[in-house]
């Protein structure tokens, strides 16, 4: 079998041919041919490398000779994107009971907490918001808010396959509802109900406490669908939602909302920041679905007092950060502003006690300004919930 130096024959002696094509490389260096056959194995998010019997890697350009194998190197961009969430370390600092029993507040009010009411623009921009949430879902335009980009990236961005599992399959559900042809609106709802159903019976088998938080994603997704674009044949079915949301709400605090104070080189930082402030918007979504819930049917509202102390919504900068590295790099700067962990709670965006001082008064609006100046849609609608909720 005639062969060009330089080039690897496919024949049945083909083993041979190649330790000949070995041998001429080692006494010739690098042939450009050979170069140009490995360099065409090279796909848009991988580099080409060498590994020699030794154990060292050289560029392809660098064999020279060496007895290697081929290896194929992700590049170091793709490498930060990915998340490992196996060891992530959260703590909870809210009381999960209260959030399980919140729907029994109107029927039996906890002393401390604090009824308030939502002025009637408060409440449309609350139908409206929500209602956009459900039709992001069905159409698929863009990620909901509560829900971080890598979430629903492709799973080899994530180290532990199969976490986002009820999440993405929840999306590609809802999407029937975009497509009428497939099948009538009450066998679609009959369809979303079975997910909730799976994910109902599940969940407390769950390991990892990201699944947890994707099927907690996925049911509060497959309840806002069913409110904003499904007529409901059962009413009830609505009320019954929300007591298995708010058990899975309990479920995921009690895994961890906030991260712990600890080194700052600790591993898996991005990871544990991107879980608890995922976790925290998908409970604040719930828990102003569950006040429009209440005001639709004339039910008192109340300021939401387990939460107070949780950190505000997450700023834009950190929150659509895709790469390690440069969310390390905001994160940093992100700290040197709120002195290294004093963010912004939800209790100070809260209408202010009469008896506050004015000092008191002037630092909290300073805190709130710089809040707002890195926060996303998300964070903005939020604000103009609390800063206009009245207290009764």
């Amino acid at each position: 079998m005639e062969t060009v130096p330089g080039d690897i024959p496919m024949g049945e002696d083909s083993d041979d041919d190649v330790q000949d094509v070995a041998d001429h490389q080692e006494n010739l260096g690098p042939d450009p041919a050979l170069v140009a056959l490995l360099e065409g194995f090279k796909g848009p998010n991988t580099s080409v490398q060498v590994l020699t019997t030794d154990g060292s890697s050289l560029p392809v350009m660098d064999i020279e000779g060496a007895k290697a194998s081929l290896i194929f190197i992700p590049d170091q961009v793709e490498k930060e994107k990915v998340m490992d969430f196996t060891n992530i370390r959260l703590a909870c600092t809210v009381p999960a009971e209260q959030i399980q029993n919140r729907w029994l507040n109107r029927m039996v009010p906890i002393p401390d907490h604090v009824m308030q009411s939502y002025p009637p623009n408060i409440t449309f921009l609350l139908h409206q918001v929500l209602k956009s949430y459900a039709g992001t879902a069905i159409r698929g335009r863009g990620i909901l808010p509560f829900v971080h980009p890598l979430q629903t990236a492709d799973r080899s961005q994530t180290a532990d396959d199969g976490w986002c599992e009820p999440l993405s399959t929840c999306l590609s559900t809802v999407r029937v509802l975009d497509n009428p042809i497939l099948g009538p609106e009450q066998r679609t709802a009959d369809l979303i109900r079975e997910k909730m159903s799976k994910i109902q019976n599940e969940y407390l088998r769950y390991s990892g406490e990201m699944k947890v938080l994707a099927a907690f994603q996925a049911y509060l997704t497959y309840t806002l669908t069913l409110f904003f674009y499904v007529k409901q044949d059962r009413d009830d079915y609505l009320a019954n939602a929300m007591v298995i949301l708010q058990a899975l709400a309990r479920h995921v605090t009690m895994q961890g909302l906030v991260t712990p104070m600890r080194a700052r080189n600790c591993r898996h930082i991005w990871e544990e920041w991107v879980a608890g402030e995922a976790k925290r918007r998908t409970i604040l979504v719930m828990y102003l679905f569950d006040a429009l819930l209440a005001v639709r049917d004339g039910l008192p509202t109340y300021l939401m007092v387990e939460l107070q102390n949780l950190p505000a919504p997450g700023p834009k900068s950190l929150w659509q950060e895709t790469v390690r590295s440069d969310w390390k790099t905001a994160y940093t700067s992100y700290e040197t502003h709120w002195d290294n962990g004093s963010y912004l709670q939800i209790v100070e965006l809260w209408t202010p006690p009469s008896t506050f001082r004015r000092l008191d008064a002037e630092t909290r609006q300073n805190r709130i300004d710089l809040w707002l100046e890195d926060i996303d849609e998300f964070g903005t609608f939020f604000y103009a919930c609390m800063a206009s909720a009245q207290n009764i």
